[in-house]
């Protein structure tokens, strides 16, 4: 064979087949599945050019055109059988000594969390091969711009200023952590009116990993595409963030009810972190495409209402905001990110490799128990708590290397607390809370049944009121079967209403009564009551009112390296 080209060597047929010879430079092993693809290269005008082929296409004539032609090579209707009996012939006789490497398709985290992330660490123990049509769309990732000094000092200000910015960037640096402490994927879904930020806020969260700027092969998608396409770029960001922007540009048949259809079952199949099955052509199953990344979105309107199912809304951290004030200030952002972004990320990840994964459970585990110990029972206080940690892991990596750490899980909670306050669409999903606020309320208008001489006034005894004996304050006796009618009047469940209220430390109970606490009346004997502290009532609604309680996380693991 001369240079570049490429000859059959079956007896009798010998002859040039193509001057610009493909050939196989190794064999790629899928780290996630262990198929085996082939990396071809061609040589030329101008070089070599590569790109990983499954074998389907390699050695199938009518595929190889549209495989090799784009790279340059000279394959065409008239010669591609020859070519796949010249591969054919190649394998036959190369197989056995060509070297092999692992790869993997997707970008982010290539072997699990901590482990190489794609297209960051390419070309070390494991290389980055996505398919042809999915290359172009991993563009925007391949290579930083600016630096990283230069990116912080525009964002920091923002940041400072803006709790919505702050908790959509902290969204982006808490993407890659879903994999690294096995949470649920979810959404957060920024809402507000026209030119309050929403887009820039959203392309600087992308900014922490690659080019956010509109394209046609870009990162920034809008509602426009179609679910398809945006599920499938999911499968190829992998644990990097999905950012979707302008809900309100998704037109749909059927007016709004329609739309919000529509994108809220985008939204629920996004959070389950894998694509639908599916079966190919020939009636075996499609290879489905998961990934472990968050997805931000942005819109007008909200999308979680009385009629969303329950499992959409549990996975959607809905916040109403506006992240910026000064339409001058959001425009410099669109300059901003177009010249400084994927610098963060990279910074982000090294960090990360910095300490075992057993830490950031030990770590995300306080700041859990913190941030529900002021949620007062919020349906998404797991979900926030992810970004409290991710915001103060992104304050100690990259906007202030080198700080406290108890200084960036006090600053995670502030944020925390805002999000829970502002968090929208679950209003009416924590009816244990709104049972108690019922109680409490109940309690006040109904003082006169519980005072010593209410039968005097010939009105019914509820129960009583008696000071506590070694503390400030006094405790509610209540008759069980009041209570009970109360609940039932009101449409609360008596039973998941006292379960919550002795976890919250509310009830008062007798030794081997789980509810109840023995109370002695002068004309009924000894009566069991439910026995509510009333200081520690005031304290948990003041709690659920304000999100006050717990002033900050005492990290007991050390602070990370």
């Amino acid at each position: 064979m001369r240079e570049s080209e490429a000859y059959l060597s079956t007896p009798g047929d010998a002859g040039t087949v193509t001057a610009t010879a493909p050939w196989i430079a190794c064999d790629l092993v899928d780290v996630d599945t262990g198929d085996v693809r082939a990396l071809v290269r061609v040589a030329v005008a101008g070089g070599v050019r590569e790109r990983a082929l499954d074998r389907d296409v390699l050695l199938n004539q009518t595929r190889i055109i549209g495989a090799l032609a784009p790279l340059g090579a000279n394959v065409s209707s008239t010669n591609a059988k020859d070519i796949v009996r010249y591969l054919t012939d190649c394998e036959r006789r190369c197989a056995g000594s060509r070297p092999r490497a692992r790869s993997v398709t997707h970008l982010g985290w290539a072997e699990g969390a901590l482990s190489s992330f794609m297209p960051y660490d390419a070309g070390g123990g494991v290389r980055f091969d996505p398919s042809p049509d999915e290359a172009v769309k991993a563009r925007p990732f391949m290579e930083p711009a600016g630096t990283l000094p230069d990116w912080v000092a525009g964002m920091a200000p923002v940041r400072a200023a803006s709790p919505a910015f702050r908790c959509v960037m902290a969204a982006s640096f808490a993407s890659p952590l879903v994999s690294l402490l096995g949470v649920q994927t979810f959404i957060v879904y920024l809402w507000g009116r026209s030119r309050s930020g929403k887009t820039p806020t959203l392309k600087a969260a992308g900014s922490v990993w690659g080019d956010p700027t509109e394209g046609s092969d870009s990162y920034f998608r809008t509602f426009a595409d179609t679910p398809k396409s945006i599920v499938r770029a999911a499968a190829l960001f992998h644990d990097i963030p999905v950012i979707i922007d302008e809900l309100q540009s998704k037109g749909a048949p059927g007016g709004q009810a329609a739309k919000r259809q529509i994108v809220e079952d985008l939204l629920y199949s996004l959070s389950l972190g894998h694509e639908r099955g599916a079966l190919n052509s020939d009636r075996s199953m499609m290879r489905a495409g998961s990934w472990r990344a968050l997805t931000i979105a942005t819109g007008e309107i909200p999308i979680v209402g009385e009629s969303t199912q329950q499992g959409a809304a549990n996975r959607t951290l809905e916040l109403n905001a506006e992240p910026f004030s000064d339409v001058r200030a959001a425009q410099e952002m669109h300059h901003l990110v177009s010249a400084q972004h994927g610098t963060a990320g990279r910074a982000f990840v090294e960090a990360l490799r910095r300490n075992p994964a057993e830490f950031y459970a030990r770590q995300f585990a306080q700041v859990r128990d913190a941030v529900g110990s002021i949620a007062c029972g919020h349906p998404q206080a797991d979900n926030i708590a992810l970004l409290a940690f991710a915001d103060a892991l992104a304050e100690f990596y990259v906007f202030a290397p080198g700080s406290d750490w108890q200084g960036c899980l006090d600053g995670a909670l502030a944020m925390a607390v805002w999000a829970l306050g502002n968090a929208t669409g679950s209003e009416g999903g924590d009816t244990d809370l709104k049972a108690i606020q019922f109680v409490a309320e109940w309690l006040v208008g109904n003082r006169i049944h519980f005072d010593d001489y209410c039968e005097n006034d010939h009105l019914e005894r509820w129960g009583a009121i008696e000071d506590k004996t070694c503390a400030t304050g006094y405790l509610w006796y209540v008759f069980s079967s009041v209570l009970d009618r109360a609940l039932a009047g009101a449409n609360y469940d008596r039973a998941k209403t006292l379960r919550r209220m002795e976890e919250e430390g509310l009830l008062v109970c007798d030794s081997g009564h789980r509810y109840t606490k023995q109370k002695r009346f002068r004309s009924a004997g000894r009566v069991y009551c439910v026995c509510i502290d009333n200081e520690a009532l005031e304290a948990f609604l003041e709690r659920a009112a304000t999100g006050a309680g717990a002033s900050v996380i005492a990290s007991q693991g050390g602070e990370p390296c």
